[in-house]
C-alpha cells in the first residue's frame, strides 16, 4: 500500500481508529471460520464412507454445495448447466 501511515492527532481519535480495526479483524475471522466450515462440510460430503453423524449436518452440507455450484459454477446439483 502506498498510503501514509496512520497518525493519531488525539487519543480519541486512535481510540476510535482501534476499535475500526478490532472490527475489521473480527468480521475477517468469522468469514474465514465460516469458510472453513463450509470446506469442512464439502470434505465430509465427498468422503467415500459415512462422514456424517447426524442427518441435519448432511442435509446442512448438501445445501451448501448446491448454493456454490449455483452461484459460483453456475451449475444445477446435478452437475448440468443451468
Amino acid at each position: 500500500m502506498n498510503r501514509k501511515p496512520y497518525r493519531a492527532k488525539s487519543l480519541r481519535g486512535a481510540q476510535t481508529y482501534v476499535r475500526a480495526l478490532i472490527k475489521q479483524v473480527d468480521h475477517m475471522t468469522k468469514l474465514f471460520e465460516e469458510a472453513h466450515a463450509h470446506r469442512t462440510q464439502l470434505a465430509k460430503l465427498s468422503a467415500t464412507g459415512p462422514a456424517f453423524y447426524n442427518p441435519i449436518e448432511a442435509t446442512n452440507a448438501q445445501q451448501v454445495r448446491d448454493e456454490i455450484l449455483r452461484a459460483w459454477c453456475k451449475m444445477k446439483p446435478d452437475g448440468s448447466p443451468l
